[in-house]
């Protein structure tokens, strides 16, 4: 997405398409190869049809085409500004959630907003240019929350593991910003990272890739500095001496 999209105005402009404030041709910006490991992976998971997008992409899509830059408010009331919305392009939809903390688009359902979570690669969060593979990464699964309940958060289908990029880890980089939340990314500019995955294993491996973390507050880094303290259970290491080894035999 171009940063010289429009900006949204007061008035009759609201009644517009978010869809129309960008360039956005296609959100996924590259065509899926079949052969991708994230597409693989998703496809096991039967969110892949067999030929073309990935399904989720397309009802992504179906949503974003029927979201009005109205029903973008509660963002905008949220401190999210028009240059996080132009790169993140947040549709509006109504899920439903289910047990697994995984959402289905249902019309029944309860509000929220949809970002496609972008990736430059599927193994790491470091991209050579951070800025470009948030607004044209590969879209590998979709977020959705509210404002109103900015702590609570659902995947698509389940396979993203963080929201956001990074520049490379090398030659002592600025330290990473982590938050909390997506809401929180979209208030800082679509900066820094969101650990999607419950999983401690998870968390303990994106949070020990990066060079330096910038927490929200105190209570945050003492937060992340237990994620990466955890006690993993290791295995026994020992040595055999030429006694037990004849014993054995």
């Amino acid at each position: 997405m171009s940063s010289k999209a429009p900006r949204p105005v007061c008035g009759d402009r609201a009644a517009a398409g978010i869809a129309e404030i960008s360039d956005l041709k296609h959100p996924t910006s590259k065509q899926f190869s079949p052969n991708t490991q994230a597409f693989v992976r998703l496809r096991r998971q039967g969110a892949v049809e067999r030929i073309g997008i990935p399904r989720f992409v397309d009802e992504y899509l179906r949503a974003l085409r029927s979201t009005r830059l109205a029903d973008l408010r509660p963002l905008i009331a949220a401190g999210v500004s028009w240059q996080a919305i132009t790169d993140a392009v947040p549709a509006h939809a109504r899920i439903s959630v289910s047990t697994d903390n995984t959402f289905e688009f249902d019309e029944d359902g309860g509000n929220a907003f949809v970002v496609p979570v972008r990736v430059e690669t599927p193994l790491t969060p470091e991209a050579s240019d951070p800025v470009e593979a948030i607004r044209h990464g590969w879209i590998v699964d979709l977020v959705a929350f509210h404002p109103d309940h900015p702590a609570r958060w659902a995947l698509r289908t389940g396979a993203a593991e963080w929201l956001g990029s990074i520049e490379p880890q090398y030659l002592e980089p600025e330290p990473v910003r982590v938050w909390r939340t997506p809401l929180r990314r979209l208030q800082a500019g679509c900066r820094g990272l969101v650990l999607l995955s419950r999983e401690p294993e998870s968390q303990y491996r994106m949070l020990s890739g990066l060079s330096a973390i910038g927490a929200e507050d105190q209570q945050h880094a003492a937060e992340l500095r237990q994620q990466l303290d955890r006690a993993w259970p290791m295995p026994r290491v020992s040595i055999r001496t030429s006694r037990e080894v004849r014993r054995a035999a």
